[in-house]
């Protein structure tokens, strides 16, 4: 079949700690693994996404639109928050979501290239129960959503050539404290010039 390319959001899911998991409680894990995934199939189905893949204890996810995947993220989230209510830490399921927007190559039914790459290299500054996005999402999500967004800064992420931007996501209410807290960019004001000399 024929590659096409398109514009897409990704979005990379992974549980925390699923392998040792699996080793040292198998009951536990399968059951970690069925709500994350039946959590995922729900919350994408609602906003449009097309689960595409899993990988073990991970999926990747395409959406049309960065702002019905952000959606599906946050929903999500609640989603296992409330799950978690009453759990012990060992037997919680925190996932890790992670959303790029980038050029990505369709063949058959599976997805490739760079815009997918990143997505799945910003799990390696997710926290457990987080969501993380790059530039390019948060510049199509911002003022949009009710959300809070903090600037981790500048990340080398594994594999990928060029520094990336990264912000993690906050449902309102839920961020660090405010002078953390970044709502909306804005660009910065020029700096003020010496009048000229009489």
């Amino acid at each position: 079949m024929a590659e096409q390319r398109k514009l897409a959001a990704i979005m990379f899911t992974d549980i925390r700690g699923f392998t040792h998991v699996m080793n040292e409680r198998e009951a536990l894990a399968l059951e970690l693994l069925r709500i994350h995934n039946l959590t995922l199939d729900e919350a994408s189905g609602r906003h449009g996404g097309v689960v595409v893949k899993s990988i073990g204890d991970s999926y990747l996810i395409y959406f049309g639109s960065a702002v019905n995947a952000l959606r599906c993220a946050l929903e999500a989230q609640e989603a296992f928050k409330v799950y978690n209510v009453g759990k012990a830490d060992a037997d919680s399921l925190l996932v890790r979501i992670s959303l790029h927007v980038g050029d990505v190559v369709t063949a058959g039914n599976d997805f490739y290239g760079d815009g997918v790459n990143l997505a799945s290299r910003l799990q390696g500054v997710t926290p457990p129960g987080g969501i993380c996005i790059s530039r390019e999402v948060y510049s199509q999500v911002k003022g949009k959503l009710p959300c809070q967004f903090v600037n981790l800064g500048i990340k080398q992420l594994k594999g990928i050539a060029e520094a990336v931007e990264v912000f993690q996501v906050y449902p309102p209410g839920a961020g660090p404290s405010e002078d953390r807290v970044l709502i909306t960019l804005k660009p910065a004001l020029p700096s003020p010039r010496a009048p000229p000399p009489r």
